[in-house]
């Protein structure tokens, strides 16, 4: 895989992306999982059989932490539910700086109730510019470019993929089976 006997990349590839043509023509860039990028890098470059492959503790997906980034529009997380109902069913909404309920809730403490109109309005949250405020889970690909030129081997993408995710390493056991 190091290009002494096998691994060599003889052409530019970009193991990140996948182009698709559709029947209109248009053209799509898709993103390969890291799962995928691994299995069939090594199947097609180091010419190891799919059932010689393991990878092991390797997710299809991952987190990604949500910032705000509306500038000078501050928005604020509340709970609300009328009299009627329990307190403990309620619906979770946001406004923005100038809408009515922010204001009522605007300058209060996280876990204030306020009441208007018959509705009991509990403040969250105030979110400004830049914080983190909720997350969204989505497919674990390789953030930023993942393309080699002619003559790099398949160890320096794997390396590559090392590096972005951590505490990971690849090797060949004593049976012969490429393990990530």
């Amino acid at each position: 895989m190091d290009g002494s006997i096998g691994g060599n990349i003889f052409a530019a590839h970009d193991f990140g992306k996948l182009e698709l043509v559709h029947d209109d023509g248009s053209r799509e860039l898709e993103d390969i999982l890291i799962y995928d990028i691994i299995k069939n890098a090594i199947h097609e470059y180091a010419f190891e059989p799919y059932e010689n492959i393991i990878i092991n503790d390797l997710e299809d997906c991952s987190v990604e932490l949500l910032s705000y980034r509306a500038k000078n529009k501050d928005l604020i997380i509340y709970d609300s539910w009328s009299e009627e109902e329990d307190s403990g069913r309620y619906s979770s909404n946001i406004a923005f700086d100038g809408n009515e309920i922010f204001t009522l809730l605007a300058d209060k403490v996280a876990g204030t109730e306020v009441k208007k109109d018959s509705r009991i309005y509990r403040l969250v949250k105030k979110v400004t510019y830049g914080e983190t405020i909720g997350y969204r889970l989505t497919d674990l690909t390789y953030a930023g470019d993942l393309i080699l030129g002619a003559g790099s081997t398949i160890t320096q993408m794997l390396d590559a993929i090392v590096k972005l995710l951590g505490e990971f390493e690849y090797f060949y056991d004593l049976e012969g089976r490429f393990v990530f």
